[in-house]
Formats: structure tokens, C-alpha cells, sequence
């Protein structure tokens, strides 16, 4: 388990294959959820996954917005 969270740890912080990640960390958790809050050395590593999860959402939301401000832009510039 420390392997698997470790993987998803270092692969979201490269922010790749967000989407895919984030399906197959949630069939992970609902499968070993238990066992993960069962140690405290598990718990921490997914602390850690949690930061780079909030790292990288912050990072898209970010670019979510550029596109946001440029589509109101021009989108206002042609009098549409």
C-alpha cells in the first residue's frame, strides 16, 4: 500500500494523467481505506498525496481561470 500511494504521490506532483489518477485513487482508497487508517505511517504518506492532490488542483484551477478571463475577453471584444 505505501508503494501504491507513494506511486500516486510522485505521478500527480508531475501532473500527469490527472483524470485517470484521480479514478483509480478513489477505487483504491474504497478498497484499502481500512487498512490505510489502521497505520499511522499510511496515514502520513497520504497526508502528503493529499498536499499534492490540492498542489495540483490549485495549478489547473489557475489555468481553468486564464482560459475563463481570455473566453470573457474576446468573447466581449466582438460585442457577442
Amino acid at each position: 500500500l505505501k508503494h501504491a500511494i507513494k506511486f500516486f504521490t510522485v505521478t500527480i506532483s508531475a501532473g500527469l494523467y490527472y483524470e485517470m489518477l484521480n479514478a483509480q485513487l478513489s477505487v483504491f482508497l474504497n478498497a484499502h481505506s481500512l487498512a490505510i487508517m489502521e497505520s499511522p505511517e499510511l496515514v502520513k504518506d497520504c497526508h502528503a498525496l493529499r498536499m499534492a492532490l490540492h498542489k495540483t488542483w490549485n495549478r489547473l484551477d489557475d489555468l481553468f481561470n486564464e482560459v475563463r478571463c481570455s473566453l470573457a475577453f474576446y468573447g466581449g471584444a466582438t460585442g457577442v
